[in-house]
C-alpha cells in the first residue's frame, strides 16, 4: 500500500517533464497518438519495475527480512512470491492513477493533485473490509490483507482480475481525456 502513491506520484512527474509542443513532435514522429500514449505508459511502467525492484531488495540489503519463526507462518519463497505478486499488482494501477493526474489528462495542476491525492485516499477508504463499493478503488487493501493470511489460487486471479480491470478503466479515461486535450 505504501509504494502505490509513490509510483502514482513518479509517473506523474514521468509524464509532466514533457513539454506541450514536445509531446505534439512526438506525436508527429510516432505516427498515431495511441503509439505517442502508450510510448509514456511504457515509460512509466519501466520506471515503476526499477523503483518497485528497488522497494524488494532494500528490506534484504537492511535485515529486514528473516525467514519463517512459527510453524504458521509461510515458507520464505512462497513469502517472497506473494510479495513480488503484491507489487507487480500495484504497478498497473499506480501507473493508470499518475497518467491520469498527469498535466496531459488533467486541465491543471491543482486538478493534477486533486486526482492523486484522491486516487490514493480512495484506494484506502473504499478497500477496506467493510466497503460497499470496493469495485471503485484498485485492490491494493484487499491485496495487502491476502498477502498476510496466505491467499488461494482463486483469491490470487480475483485481485488481480480486479486491478487490471480497474486499470484499464482508468487508462481509458486517460486515453479520452488525452484526445480531448489534443
Amino acid at each position: 500500500m505504501v509504494i502505490f502513491p509513490v509510483l502514482a506520484w513518479q509517473t506523474k512527474l514521468l509524464l509532466d517533464v514533457e513539454p506541450d509542443v514536445a509531446r505534439r513532435l512526438a506525436l508527429v514522429t510516432v505516427g498515431s497518438r495511441g503509439r505517442e500514449l502508450a510510448a509514456g505508459l511504457v515509460a512509466a511502467t519501466l520506471a515503476g519495475i526499477g523503483t518497485v525492484a528497488v522497494a524488494l531488495v532494500l528490506p534484504w540489503l537492511l535485515g529486514s527480512v528473516v525467514g519463517p519463526k512459527d510453524p504458521g507462518d509461510l515458507p520464505l519463497a512462497e513469502g517472497i512470491a506473494l510479495g513480488v505478486w503484491a507489487h507487480l499488482l500495484v504497478l498497473p494501477a499506480a501507473v493508470a492513477l499518475g497518467a491520469l493526474a498527469s498535466r496531459a489528462a488533467s486541465d491543471s495542476p491543482r486538478y493534477g493533485v486533486l486526482i492523486l491525492v484522491g486516487g490514493v485516499v480512495g484506494a484506502i477508504v473504499f478497500g477496506l473490509r467493510d466497503s460497499v463499493v470496493p469495485w471503485l478503488a484498485p485492490p491494493m487493501m484487499a491485496t495487502a490483507r491476502a498477502t498476510t493470511a496466505g491467499p488461494s489460487g482463486a483469491r490470487v486471479v480475483g485481485l488481480t482480475v480486479h486491478a487490471l480491470l480497474w486499470s484499464t478503466a482508468v487508462l481509458a479515461l486517460y486515453g479520452w481525456l488525452r484526445r480531448r486535450r489534443a
